[in-house]
């Protein structure tokens, strides 16, 4: 199918729930036209099985799965799926409200308007959205009052904000440690990590994973903390010494791969990588340096971290773009965003990279084989 130019919005990958907002439920291994916009999208983000987008001038539409009121619609028994996509109303019904960036996870979401104000909707089951009556908010409210925020993220069951002082606040699950707050406890409220405070130390930049947190500091350093298992925060643990307990099973230890305050990725200090931004999947990371390298680490078993291998790696890694001929191509990276186990890039040329998990058609290349090294998303172009 040619696709027309000029099209806003494409979607691809599965659709089970309708969050490709292409009016069916089915799954697409190549691009699709997402109609019902008459204005230019700012920015887009997909939760589990929702998806949400902001428009130029601010209007937020949402599609996908609603069972949680993760779409922000009043009903999630009239709106339990939402097939195309739909404008969501703020708590006041306000069409002043200005929507600029969106976050979703599991069955929660984020909003960020133009003064700095966090709105959030859908489940709050593990305070991901703070202690809340019923542990659910059908419709977008305002949940941080007292601080203005520069960027907001959703983890699958806990969320960080990103203030404009560059503190970094987190709430929700907490038993990975990836909160932040030197603890395994849950926490019923956005609270500011100390650690940072502490030691003054400013962010600009935070991604959730499912059970992990990056930051980026202003001075270009990572700090990451929470589930470790797949070496997905930069780093090798080493594990405590403990020889009655050496040769328990596997479960034993993933229990303790968890860091549960602010670490420096040290091997990028070291290396003199100077890091820009940092963008978190289910278990991998992804970081963007000051020239618009990309470097990789964590779960590589779909092949989501693009070095042509399925092994995991705790230390960032350099990823390689080959075009025709396996010829080696200058890549800089302007945006970078990940699903649970794929990524996609954009390049300063306005190429689209991807690779990773492919099981529903999620890179888009018109088949459904995993892809392990980066590939041109041509159908684009």
């Amino acid at each position: 199918e040619e696709m027309e130019r000029g099209a806003s919005l494409y979607a691809w990958g599965s659709g089970a729930q309708g969050q490709l907002g292409v009016n069916d439920q089915l799954d697409y291994n190549l691009p699709r036209i997402v109609e019902g916009f008459n204005e230019e999208i700012e920015q887009i983000a997909g939760g589990t099985s929702h998806s949400l987008a902001v428009t130029t001038s601010g209007k937020l539409f949402v599609f996908g799965n609603n069972e949680d009121h993760q779409c922000g619609l009043d009903s999630a028994t009239k709106y339990y799926l939402v097939p195309t996509p739909l404008v969501v109303n703020d708590l006041d019904n306000s069409s002043a409200l200005k929507f600029t960036q969106v976050s979703g996870g599991w069955n929660h979401s984020l909003a960020l308007t133009e003064s700095g104000q966090v709105y959030g909707w859908g489940s709050s089951k593990f305070y991901q959205l703070e202690l809340i009556a019923n542990n659910t908010i059908p419709i977008p409210t305002p949940i941080i009052t007292n601080e203005k925020v520069k960027l907001v993220s959703c983890g699958m069951r806990h969320s960080a904000i990103l203030t404009h002082s560059g503190d970094v606040l987190t709430t929700g699950y907490g038993k990975f440690g990836q909160l932040g707050h030197n603890s395994k406890q849950d926490s019923k409220q956005f609270t500011k990590i100390s650690y940072f405070t502490n030691q003054n130390i400013k962010c600009t930049d935070v991604s959730c994973g499912s059970k992990h947190t990056i930051c980026v500091t202003d001075q270009f350093h990572v700090y990451s903390f929470g589930d470790n298992t797949f070496g997905q925060l930069g780093f090798e643990l080493t594990q405590p010494s403990d020889n009655k307990n050496a040769a328990k099973n596997v479960k034993q230890k993933r229990k303790d791969m968890s860091v549960l305050e602010p670490r420096r990725i040290e091997s990028l200090v070291e290396e003199k990588i100077g890091v820009e931004t940092v963008r978190c999947g289910w278990s991998f990371s992804v970081v963007v340096d000051r020239d618009g390298n990309v470097y990789s680490f964590g779960r590589g078993n779909y092949g989501q971290l693009g070095t042509g291998e399925n092994w995991n790696k705790s230390k960032p890694i350099r990823v390689v773009f080959k075009g025709e001929g396996d010829k080696v191509e200058e890549v800089k990276v302007t945006e970078v965003a990940c699903g649970s186990e794929h990524i996609l890039l954009l390049s300063q040329k306005g190429d689209l990279w991807t690779w990773g998990w492919n099981e529903h058609g999620n890179l888009g290349t018109g088949d459904k084989v995993d892809g392990v090294v980066p590939v041109r998303l041509s159908c684009l172009e």
